[in-house]
């Protein structure tokens, strides 16, 4: 598969990134609210799924930009996630009900998270007192 680089999660940020390859046509970018329980589950790579409600025409290629939102007090929070749709499953099929969709989400070649840390997949161990 190709890497895919999103160069800025801001919700301004231009949709010009490269989609996953096998996506065709005129791509979106949807600025969805994520509920804070599922950001760290998304951004860690755990959750790589989202069921939404089938209102926007969703394909794959597309880009899900996920703003947290605390809908008990009914405001934004700071932590917010760019993925690419690259498989979508609407219903009614297998359990997702008429007018919903569940969609396959993937993370660009360049997400880090927490955001600004370093990368943790070559990680370089501190020397230990004991190794002179």
């Amino acid at each position: 598969m190709t890497p895919h680089q999103i160069p800025d999660c801001n919700p301004d940020a231009p949709a010009s990134f490269a989609a996953p390859s096998g996506s065709a046509g005129q791509r979106k970018v949807h600025v969805l609210k994520l509920w804070p329980q599922f950001v760290d589950p998304i951004a860690y790579g755990r959750k790589r799924f989202e069921i939404r409600r089938a209102d926007r025409d969703f394909r794959v290629g597309d880009i899900l930009h996920l703003r947290e939102w605390f809908p008990e007090r009914g405001e934004w929070g700071p932590r917010n996630i760019t993925c690419f749709v690259t498989y979508i499953l609407h219903g009614p099929a297998f359990g997702i009900e008429e007018g919903f969709c569940a969609m396959s989400i993937e993370m660009p070649a360049n997400h880090q998270w927490p955001p600004n840390s370093i990368n943790m997949s070559n990680p370089v161990a501190p020397e230990s007192p004991n190794s002179a």
